[in-house]
């Protein structure tokens, strides 16, 4: 059995959220989640989808555009009527990948939603998920998971990418000092141990600010990384 695709339907969409779910009715494409307006800005970055499809119909549209490129690496299609092109430049603007003019056309939802999901697929696979967080290894930062409505990007240095990189490449396995000191900095260590530590804690303070030890201190040795 082929695996369902899922579309995240944002926004006003009461005419065109009825052509979407009649156009996906026969294909692959699953609708996951028809949010309310008062569910939208608080819940869109927990869901789980290919492709969210928001209609430009307001100024709200746009602050829901700007949550969903905060919160999440997912494409957006747009739809927009002539009578509101002008929030289009914006949406654009925001990172809205693609868009369509409505009154709707069947077979071009499909095409663009199809492309979207390729291109998806290819950008997430340089994203690894681990239980608390996901390390982007494109742009280099971190999405801590919560239990809050929005999860929390942050940004590594250059040293911390490279220690965090490690790390999840080398999941339950004992890291020297040395073995740190010669990946990330390249060159011999000359028993330089506090440089590490100093990294490795501003690392910790970042991607395990509740300090559940997902790095943790092996004695006058190195580090052991857990998936917690």
């Amino acid at each position: 059995m082929q695996e369902r695709k899922k579309v995240l339907i944002l926004g006003e969409v009461q005419q065109a959220g009825e052509k979407i779910r009649d156009v996906l009715a026969e294909t692959e494409w699953e609708i996951e989640y028809m949010l309310s307006a008062g569910q939208q800005l608080e819940e869109v970055s927990e869901q789980s989808f290919d492709v969210a499809v928001l209609e430009l119909c307001s100024e709200e549209s746009i602050l829901l555009l700007q949550n969903i490129k905060k919160n999440t690496r997912n494409p957006v299609l747009g739809i927009v009527t002539e009578q509101r092109k002008e929030l289009l430049k914006r949406a654009l603007e925001q990172g809205m990948e693609d868009f369509v003019v409505s009154p709707l056309n069947s077979w071009e939802i499909l095409a663009r939603m199809e492309n979207l999901r390729k291109r998806c697929m290819t950008i997430k696979s340089d994203v690894c998920k681990m239980k608390s967080f996901s390390l982007d290894k494109v742009r280099r930062k971190v999405v801590l998971k919560s239990s809050g409505a929005a999860n929390n990007m942050i940004e590594l240095s250059h040293t911390e990418y490279m220690l965090l990189s490690m790390f999840v490449e080398n999941q339950n396995v004992l890291l020297t000092y040395k073995d740190l000191y010669k990946k990330v900095w390249d060159s011999d260590s000359l028993d330089d141990v506090r440089t590490v530590k100093v990294h490795v804690s501003n690392l910790r303070k970042k991607i395990d600010p509740q300090d559940i030890g997902i790095i943790a201190n092996v004695r006058r040795a190195g580090y052991i990384f857990t998936d917690l």
